[in-house]
């Protein structure tokens, strides 16, 4: 697979989403901001300064669903600029971060949280990407929780287990959700008729770094960014790793599938190796398999 830069220049890149018009959202953790790519090579602003934005999950009627780690999730309204809270406390606990976020076919966004100081510069955040390679669990424990929080308002915990929750998407069915765990893998629940989750099973892990940012294709495939790992990996829905594709850089974040025909793979980077002094990237390639279309929230404006 062939990667193209498309841009580069930034701090820690994360939570590629492509709209209906092939226009490539995606954050940068400690710089801040909500950045825009068209496909004539256009780039804009939205949230500038946001910090800690780890999943976007884009509106049906406009504006975007967005994580973070002083409003844990919130509605920016793209027509006013305004943000709306939507997710601050469990039962009077304050929630600690939210990162990666998807949306199912109803509109609801589903996500997890990180209950972890956060690192305080892009420089320290790449420190300990780097540290997973070497030490996979050189970062503590912390509960995490998996919630989901639907159009009327209503947030349910539905599972509280496991370390840094990150990447997550459904299969191709919407009867399953694969999850990540940084420290220690992907795992898959099923998902039950009144939208809780059971029988979490442990899925796969990727061979070398951490487990960050996961999407789904067509086939059922899981796709996991191995940050700190330099590539991205392929499961099969037998969870047998039938692909190891190579990045130009080490820190690679998360992934999504975009682009007419569902093949343009997008990736962004907390670093390149390609023009190393601009850091982080994102890359374009084009995968053999179509990704699984992505479904949007259904929050008012």
């Amino acid at each position: 697979m062939n990667f193209e830069m498309i841009t580069c220049g930034y701090g820690m890149l994360e939570a590629p989403r492509v709209d209906r018009r092939g226009v490539l959202h995606f954050s940068d953790l400690y710089e801040g901001g909500v950045h825009r790519w068209s496909p004539d090579g256009h780039l804009d602003v939205v949230l500038r300064g946001r910090q800690h934005i780890g999943g976007i999950v884009l509106n049906e009627g406009g504006g975007l669903v967005v994580s973070g780690s002083t409003q844990p999730l919130a509605f920016w309204d793209g027509s006013s600029s305004e943000t709306r809270v939507l997710l601050e406390e469990f039962d009077g606990t304050p929630v600690g971060y939210v990162n990666d976020i998807e949306a199912d076919a109803r509109g609801s966004v589903w996500g997890g949280t990180v209950n972890l100081a956060l690192p305080s510069t892009t420089e320290a955040a790449r420190a300990i990407v780097a540290g997973l390679v070497a030490a996979p669990h050189a970062v503590g424990p912390a509960p995490s929780i998996v919630f989901r929080a639907d159009p009327d308002g209503t947030v349910e915990k539905l599972w509280e287990e496991g370390t840094i929750a990150n990447g997550l998407a459904f299969s191709p069915d919407g009867q399953r959700l694969y999850q990540c765990d940084t420290l220690t893998g992907v795992y898959a629940f099923d998902i039950t008729a009144d939208r809780r989750l059971a029988n979490r099973q442990f899925f796969g892990k990727v061979p070398e770094g951490g487990n960050n940012g996961l999407a789904v294709d067509v086939e059922g495939g899981v796709w996991v960014a191995a940050v700190g790992g330099g590539s991205i990996i392929r499961f099969g829905p037998d969870a047998v790793i039938d692909e190891v594709i190579d990045v130009p850089a080490r820190g690679v974040m998360s992934l999504e599938f975009g682009g007419a025909d569902g093949q343009d793979l997008f990736v962004v980077t907390s670093d390149n190796t390609v023009r190393p002094d601009q850091e982080g990237a994102v890359f374009r390639a084009r995968s053999d398999i179509p990704g699984l279309p992505g479904h949007r929230s259904r929050y008012p404006s």
